[in-house]
């Protein structure tokens, strides 16, 4: 008992003894700390150089000499060496513009080409159209419409008080659509001088009922006693659709100028008074204006830039003097690849129409299925 006793008490003397030792070095070399961060920026400070084990004695002391603190990373270096950087980058940046310089030229090259290409292009297309347009019989008009615009009958469409518009509109078993969207659209106009006529290709719905029950006098309906004849149902047939039906609407107009809109789609309020002031102001007797259209996400885009060109024009975008209603939709478009609307569109250009083009969306076409210009009996074509 008594030597485990003395074990014990050894040990904890030993512990003791040892975190006294152990107190006393840390106490002595960190409890000047305080005393000497106040003093760093001087040029010297002291501090106390120890062995391991031992403490410090008074005179056992070395002098250091101050360290800069480290400057952050992001810190501006020195002036001379900031400026030896940026003529350095600048140099290195100079030496890979004259590596790239080769294929710079090249690319400038391609590009000119490239320019050249799309005038050649633009140059056969005017040829092809030129031609098609003599085969068309359009060309004998020219001289024909160019006197007609002489003529103070054609100067009276820009000069009448409150000129008459016509807006023609084919439908076929769409009643839902063109009640609840297209027509309202039309009687939401501001300019109010307006005839809507509504012509169905053989509908076989109640559309008949429905524009009846609105009740407004500016609205005439025709239903065609039959559909067609088209091509086979798919790409073709959407190419002419509505062909008939559009014509026949376009002979039964008596507006000074004339306009379209699909039967599922939507006009802006002010769209008929701006064209209208856009013809009377600039005596333009073509005009056109951008569309916007529904994506499939249900966003929409703008579509038209200024340019009398397919895919950038269609039939809800035109408005126009009353003397190109004699030239119609032709059945056969299709066999060109062409769309009935721009098939006709481009027969009128060949006359070389004073045209106006108002900068801004007028309209909304509004999507179709499988696209923004297939309907739904392309369905089955197209997938």
């Amino acid at each position: 008992m008594r030597r485990v006793f003395s074990l014990a008490r050894l040990s904890r003397r030993s512990v003791k003894l040892a975190w006294s030792m152990a107190h006393r070095q840390l106490s002595a070399r960190y409890g000047a700390r305080p005393q000497i961060e106040p003093e760093i920026h001087k040029r010297s400070l002291t501090v106390p150089v120890t062995t391991m084990g031992e403490p410090p004695g008074p005179a056992e002391v070395a002098v250091l000499e101050p360290q800069p603190l480290p400057a952050p990373a992001n810190a501006m270096a020195e002036p001379h060496r900031t400026k030896y950087d940026f003529e350095d980058r600048v140099a290195r940046l100079e030496a890979r513009l004259q590596d790239m310089q080769p294929s710079l030229d090249r690319l400038a090259q391609l590009e000119n080409r490239l320019s050249h290409m799309y005038v050649l292009a633009d140059r056969d297309r005017d040829r092809l159209d030129w031609t098609l347009a003599a085969i068309e019989g359009v060309v004998a008009e020219i001289d024909i419409y160019h006197a007609a615009r002489e003529t103070e009958d054609y100067a009276a469409a820009y000069t009448h008080t409150e000129p008459l518009v016509s807006v023609c509109v084919a439908t076929m078993d769409r009643s839902g659509l063109l009640v609840s969207r297209c027509i309202p659209s039309l009687l939401a106009q501001t300019y109010q001088n307006l005839e809507i006529i509504v012509v169905g290709d053989n509908c076989t719905d109640d559309t008949e009922a429905r524009l009846a029950a609105v009740g407004d006098p500016r609205i005439i309906f025709h239903n065609l006693p039959q559909r067609g004849p088209y091509p086979r149902p798919g790409l073709d047939r959407w190419y002419v659709a509505g062909t008939y039906a559009m014509n026949h609407a376009m002979s039964l107009s008596r507006g000074d100028f004339v306009t379209h809109i699909d039967d599922d789609d939507a006009m802006v309020p002010h769209r008929i008074a701006t064209l209208l002031a856009a013809a009377r102001e600039t005596r333009a007797d073509f005009l056109w204006h951008p569309l916007m259209l529904e994506n499939a996400d249900g966003s929409w885009t703008r579509v038209g830039y200024g340019k009398l060109e397919q895919a950038q024009v269609g039939t809800g975008s035109l408005f126009y003097h009353r003397y190109f209603t004699r030239f119609p939709w032709d059945v056969m478009a299709y066999r060109l690849g062409e769309p009935g609307d721009w098939n006709r569109i481009r027969r009128i250009k060949q006359l070389r129409p004073r045209v106006g083009y108002v900068d801004e969306p007028l309209a909304y076409h509004h999507r179709e299925s499988h696209g923004p210009f297939v309907p739904r009996e392309a369905e089955q074509f197209l997938e």
